[in-house]
């Protein structure tokens, strides 16, 4: 068979394209997914909404069900601009980044490696794999307000995980 286009590959496979406008997950029925996966996606889901999303993809997943996510840590002007750091955002204040920066038309959370771990912990998911992309961070002034972080934390622009619904 031929694909033409994605509603063809769509139809081939059996799935269903489905989008919700709010960007909710509450669409769905309760343990209704053995997998759910992103790439590139939750660096773009609000700061204060990050909790409730991924507590959300929790709800959706059966028992033993996985969660697979590429979230790109790193600061999305670097696309643009390969001069700046590949984490540059790290230099500002949450007021400068906020008052400057921050838009919605390619809103990126800031949110870092460890705080991703407990927001998928505290969904109630189990940590089966990470992997991190560490970036060169070494002439980057970091804000004080990262300060608290850890190396891997800071260094981390790219990462992979893991994690299943216990049984």
């Amino acid at each position: 068979m031929e694909v033409q286009n994605y509603q063809d590959l769509y139809n081939l496979l059996g799935f269903e394209y489905v989008l919700d406008q709010r960007g909710r997950l509450d669409i769905f029925r309760e343990g209704s997914f053995d997998l759910v996966m992103s790439a590139g996606v939750l660096e773009h889901v609000y700061a204060k909404d990050a909790s409730d999303f991924v507590h959300g993809i929790a709800v959706l997943l059966k028992p033993g069900g996985y969660s697979v996510h590429s979230i790109n840590i790193r600061d999305h002007l670097r696309q643009y601009d390969l001069s700046v750091s590949t984490k540059q955002y790290l230099r500002y204040t949450n007021w400068i980044w906020s008052s400057c920066f921050e838009n919605d038309v390619q809103y990126i959370n800031r949110i870092q490696r460890s705080e991703w771990l407990k927001l998928f912990g505290k969904a109630g998911l189990t940590l089966v794999e990470e992997e991190l992309k560490m970036d060169d961070l070494s002439n980057l002034k970091v804000a004080n307000a990262y300060q608290e972080y850890d190396e891997n934390d800071l260094r981390c622009g790219g990462l992979n995980l893991v994690h299943r619904k216990p049984l």
